[in-house]
């Protein structure tokens, strides 16, 4: 598949480099988290058709930095269980207008949900041009050559990479995947409420989560 992706994704890193910064991020998350529990390197979503043959595919990784990690260890490791990146995503030519795409979007945003997770980051470069499929399929894109803004619970911008016209985009899986998200008391299902930044209530414990 990360071939495929990097044959239709401009800018894509080939195979080689990609299973490199894989192992690399699994070397950040051990320096972050040592022994706890943390997300996977790297999540690798595919979509067929009945006999098997591949759709498209998208690649979900935690949010890690290496400066990040040297200067505040603490922060590095609320992003990196908070945030996820869609490092791709795409749609073979001849499968594009059934859906497919936004239904992988969707799947990788609930994959961005174990371990604390809430937010799918994502950047199209401009070469890529599909900053309003995102803004079509739920994502809220952020202005042009402008990083992403603050949220809950990191409270902290993301800036933009300099020197890459683009634009980012980002998906609050809590949002998007309401009524699939268990409260770890009592096993009932979170309500979504949409303010203060957004926040889970557990209708049984009356409790918050991450408010």
């Amino acid at each position: 598949m990360q071939t495929v992706a990097a044959q239709l994704i401009i800018g894509y890193a080939p195979p080689h480099m990609v299973a490199a910064d894989d192992r690399r991020r699994a070397a950040q998350l051990r320096r972050i988290f040592g022994d706890d529990t943390h997300p996977e390197p790297s999540i690798i979503i595919g979509a067929s058709d009945d006999r098997g043959m591949m759709l498209g595919g998208a690649v979900v990784e935690p949010f890690v930095s290496d400066e990040l990690i040297s200067k505040e260890p603490d922060a590095a490791r609320q992003f990196a269980t908070t945030h996820r990146i869609l490092a791709a995503l795409f749609v073979l030519p001849e499968a594009r207008g059934s859906g497919i795409g936004r239904e992988l979007l969707s799947e990788a945003a609930y994959w961005a949900l174990p371990h604390g997770g809430r937010y799918l980051d994502g950047f199209v470069d401009d070469r890529n041009n599909s900053a309003d499929f995102y803004r079509r399929s739920g994502a809220t894109v952020v202005g042009h050559n402008t990083g992403l803004p603050a949220r809950r619970p990191t409270n902290s911008e993301l800036s933009h990479y300099p020197g890459i016209d683009g634009t980012w985009f980002y998906v609050d899986a809590w949002r998007m995947h309401q009524g699939k998200i268990n409260c770890a008391r009592c096993r009932d299902v979170f309500e979504f409420v949409d303010e203060d930044g957004g926040y889970l209530l557990c209708p049984n414990c009356g409790t918050p989560e991450a408010k």
